[in-house]
C-alpha cells in the first residue's frame, strides 16, 4: 500500500461500542449519529465474504461522520492484508487487531519465536 499514512496506537479496546456479527448498516449509523466522536467495531472483514461486504457497506455508509470506524481482526498476515485494504479509501477508518500475549499463542498466531521480537525475561 504505497503513499499509505500508517499510525500505530496501543488502546486498551476489545470491543468498544460494537454490535455482533447481526448487526447492520442502519443501526452502525444510529449507534455513529447516537455517539459522535465515538470509535465504533463496524466488524471482522476477514471471517467470510458476507461479513466483508457487510463491513465495507458500512464503512461507506459512515465515511462522512464524525466517528472512528473501526474493523477487527487478529494480528494473522491474512487479517491484516484484509483490514488494510478494507480501509485504506476512508480517512475515518482503522484497524483494530489483537496481538496475542502467551508465548504459545504468539507463536502459533505469528508464526514467529517472541523471543526474536519481545523483551523477555
Amino acid at each position: 500500500m504505497k503513499g499509505q499514512n500508517l499510525t500505530i496506537r496501543e488502546d486498551f479496546r476489545r470491543d468498544g461500542l460494537a454490535a455482533n456479527f447481526l448487526a447492520d448498516r442502519i443501526l452502525m449509523e444510529y449507534d455513529a449519529k447516537a455517539f459522535p466522536g465515538s470509535i465504533i467495531n463496524v466488524g471482522y472483514p476477514a471471517i467470510c465474504s458476507e461479513e466483508n461486504k457487510m463491513v465495507r457497506d458500512i464503512l461507506h455508509d459512515l465515511k462522512e461522520l464524525n466517528i472512528e470506524s473501526a474493523v477487527v481482526g487478529h494480528a494473522l498476515k491474512s487479517h491484516l492484508d484484509i483490514m488494510a485494504e478494507v480501509i485504506a479509501p476512508y480517512r475515518n477508518a482503522s484497524a483494530n487487531f489483537w496481538v496475542p500475549i502467551s508465548i504459545d499463542f504468539i507463536s502459533r498466531t505469528l508464526k514467529k519465536i517472541p523471543k526474536r521480537f519481545l523483551i523477555m525475561p
